[in-house]
Formats: structure tokens, sequence, C-alpha cells
């Protein structure tokens, strides 16, 4: 008898799941780096003393940085354990 949530789920729903997951990511990505968030990412990467000189809240774009990234890691790994069990 197998155990766990992945034997009720075929492969293929799995897979399909992971590529939207996938996708819905890349996505996510193209918004960010278009908006005015990506072009505080990228005046904080230039220089993040200069970029909050010039109005940039650093601490806030973090905050929202890590969130996103939080987010897409914690539906990969929800995707892994139902594939793993």
């Amino acid at each position: 008898m197998v155990k766990g949530a992945a034997a009720l789920l075929p492969p293929s729903y799995i897979y399909r799941m992971a590529l939207i997951v996938g996708v819905g990511s890349m996505i996510v990505m193209c918004f960010v780096l278009r908006s005015n968030l990506g072009l505080g990412l990228a005046a904080v990467r230039d220089n993040e003393r200069s970029a909050a000189a010039c109005g940039v809240n650093v601490f806030r774009l973090k905050v929202y940085t890590f969130t996103i990234s939080a987010a897409i890691t914690g539906l990969a790994g929800a995707i892994y354990f139902l594939n793993m069990g």
C-alpha cells in the first residue's frame, strides 16, 4: 500500500502544476523588472547609498524582494513535496 499525498496525484498532473508555476514566476519577474520596483532594484544593485540618497526606500524594496522570492520558493517546495510525498 502506497502512503502519502503523491499516491493520489498522477505524474502528469504534477508536471503541469510545475510548468504553470514556472511560467507564472517568469511572468511575475518580467512585470517586476519592468516596474518601479525593478528600477529601484537596479539602483540598489548599482549603489545602495546613492539610491537611498535619491529617495529610494531601500528597506521597503528589500522586504518586497524577499516576499516575492519566498512566495515563489514556497510554491516550488509545495510541488516538490507533492512529487516526493
